[in-house]
């Protein structure tokens, strides 16, 4: 019995790639679990049907309607006196508006779910949600948070080399993101550490707070990433303010051509392409 192989041409074999990427992505903004959940037991926990509890749904709802409209970040309270609910939705800077606001909506309905609490915050990948009984739009001081997916991540081998790339890296997004205004408080990049290896990088802040406090939040937060992953493949740090991760593959989206963002929800389109790709090439492997 032998086999035969029939070769596909490098940009169809580009394109298969790029394509399987994308249902990747797509499939895990689908049903991405939280990064991280906080649900503060103080004051006191509060009932689904209540002022505070309607006053709640309402201001979810909002957040993930609006959200999407106002480049990826909103604040809003609903309520009087007592029964007031402040809240706040942030989407990481390079997603699309139908994928922020599906991120905003499946983590307003995992909080309620899950924080019976007056006062709480949840980390998705693509975006996090916030409310409160009190009002916090500024600087709400530095909290730190390490989802479990740390604790997945390889060590390095070369990691003297590493770490001091590692910083040098991270400290330039930062000032990238709280210091160059047409970046809105977030910034990606990359930056080479060996002939095949390439760090990738992301930080965010969100857009309530002064551009001396993100960088202040930054740095607070890569002094928590330096103690956690520095001599790991990977890591994230999370707070209330800023967020903060690094890998060694891509995980972000690319600007593409006139600023506009990576569009995530091309699944159908994705699968069309592929198959008139294999098509194409007719059967890549044949076994006699």
């Amino acid at each position: 019995m032998r086999s035969h192989m029939r070769k596909i041409d490098k940009d169809a074999l580009s394109a298969i790639n790029f394509l399987m990427v994308s249902l990747f992505v797509i499939s895990t903004s689908v049903r991405a679990e939280p990064n991280f959940i906080s649900c503060d037991v103080i004051p006191a926990n509060y009932t689904q049907n209540s002022p505070f509890g309607n006053n709640l749904k309402r201001l979810l709802e909002s957040l993930w309607s609006n959200t999407p409209l106002s480049q990826g970040f909103n604040s809003t309270v609903f309520g009087n006196n007592t029964d007031q609910v402040y809240g706040q939705a942030l989407c990481r800077g390079d997603v699309t508006p139908e994928v922020c606001l599906d991120c905003v909506q499946n983590a307003s309905q995992e909080i309620m779910t899950v924080c019976p609490t007056q006062n709480a915050i949840i980390w998705h990948e693509f975006c996090q949600v916030r409310y409160s009984y009190r009002p916090f739009y500024s600087w709400d001081g530095y909290t730190r948070m390490y989802p479990d997916s740390n604790k997945d991540e390889k060590n390095i081998s070369d990691s003297v080399g590493f770490v001091v790339a590692l910083k040098d890296f991270m400290n330039k997004l930062s000032d990238q993101a709280a210091f160059n205004p047409s970046n809105l408080m977030f910034a990606t990049g990359k930056t080479k550490i060996s002939t095949n290896e390439m760090i990738y990088g992301l930080v965010q802040c969100t857009k309530d707070i002064s551009r001396r406090d993100c960088r202040v939040c930054l740095n607070s937060e890569f002094g928590d990433l330096d103690g956690c992953c520095e001599y790991r493949q990977g890591g994230t740090v999370l707070s209330r303010n800023c967020n903060m991760k690094f890998q060694l593959y891509p995980f972000y989206n690319e600007p593409t051509v006139n600023g506009k963002k990576i569009e995530f929800k091309i699944a159908t389109l994705s699968m069309l392409l592929l198959v008139a790709i294999l098509e194409e090439n007719k059967k890549t492997i044949l076994f006699v």
